[in-house]
């Protein structure tokens, strides 16, 4: 009677787990076998699912990255039991999936690993919500590029990898004027899909460590993980040249539309403050283009005014501007 109820104990914990679509595994390190038991259809994943039956088939499917960190819980010498989570891609007729493999490490008195047992579990559709909800909290829903709060924590980043690394880091502004004018002129579409065009226009500039994102309505910001202050004016002409190099097409039809482009560039200096730890120098660079925007239209551009100004070291405070004039409140982060 024993173990007819303790088969029955064994036959209800294989109903629930084949239910919660897990499969319970049990690996010996010294053999290199592995019993599976629950739901089968994760193993039939892999194009050879008898494979699985062994370790070193089942490393095979694992990536690389999930092999490395398999081999870091088995290589581990801790002389007790510990559990692992260990989440690794994997190949399937289907594409790739998102796999979880989850358990205890078994030791011996040497610490040398004897068995590991757990459960294995598809996980592609938590990890492609996971990664949804993370877009969302950190890009703009407009252009795509970083949100305002996740580029001031990119920023505050930056700027400690800068100091730590004896370099200097760029900080840059992209407003463009007028936008109110579009938005009753032409509507709301219109002016959107300019705030878009201009992104994607200073984002293919950008070199790949270099990040943007949308602070305001109307203003982008960009930040230089390595520029160096005889470069920036370099970097403000080419995005200004960027924006202004074409017409931008809307769906409103033929829009006529004066774009001023204002960057302003915070570098992050070598020589620090011996008070603060940090200085900061500000070049402003203004430009202005008339641009023609209509579908296969021809671009008007009126004659550019730049100006570059270069304020004295000063501390720098995030949240504000600092231009010819003084420093005062602004948009830049």
């Amino acid at each position: 009677m024993r173990a007819l109820a303790a088969a029955q104990d064994v036959d209800r914990l294989r109903l629930a787990i084949t239910a919660a679509r897990e499969i319970a595994f049990d690996w010996t390190i010294e053999d290199d076998r592995i019993v599976w038991d629950g739901d089968h259809d994760i193993l039939s994943l892999y194009t050879r699912p008898n494979r699985l039956y062994r370790g070193e088939g089942f490393r095979h499917w694992m990536s690389p990255a999930g092999r490395a960190r398999l081999t870091s819980v088995l290589d581990d010498m801790m002389p007790r039991d510990t559990s692992f989570a260990i989440e690794f891609d994997a190949a399937s007729a289907m594409g790739p999936v998102a796999l979880e493999m989850r358990g205890v490490r078994v030791a011996r008195v040497d610490g040398t690993a004897e068995r590991l047992t757990g459960v294995l579990r598809i996980v592609t559709e938590i990890k492609r919500e996971a990664q949804r909800l993370t877009y969302l909290a950190t890009r703009d829903e407009l252009t795509g590029h970083l949100n305002r709060t996740s580029l001031r924590a990119e920023l505050a980043q930056t700027i400690e990898e800068a100091k730590a690394d004896n370099r200097s880091c760029a900080y840059l502004v992209a407003s463009i004027d007028r936008l109110a004018m579009i938005n009753e002129a032409y509507g709301f579409g219109a002016a959107d899909e300019v705030i878009v065009a201009v992104g994607e226009r200073i984002s293919a500039c950008l070199r790949g460590s270099d990040v943007i994102g949308r602070t305001a309505g109307n203003k982008l910001g960009v930040i230089l993980g390595n520029c160096t202050e005889r470069e920036l004016p370099l970097v403000a002409e080419r995005l200004r040249a960027a924006v202004r190099s074409d017409v931008i097409a809307t769906r409103a039809g033929t829009v006529s539309a004066t774009i001023t482009v204002a960057i302003g560039c915070v570098c992050w200096t070598r020589a620090s403050s011996s008070r603060a730890g940090r200085s900061a120098r500000l070049w402003v660079t203004t430009t202005t283009a008339t641009v023609s925007c209509a579908p296969g239209g021809s671009a008007t551009q009126g004659p550019p005014v730049a100006g570059e100004v270069a304020a004295q070291p000063s501390q720098h405070r995030p949240g504000t501007e600092q231009q010819a004039g003084g420093v005062r409140p602004g948009e830049a982060v």
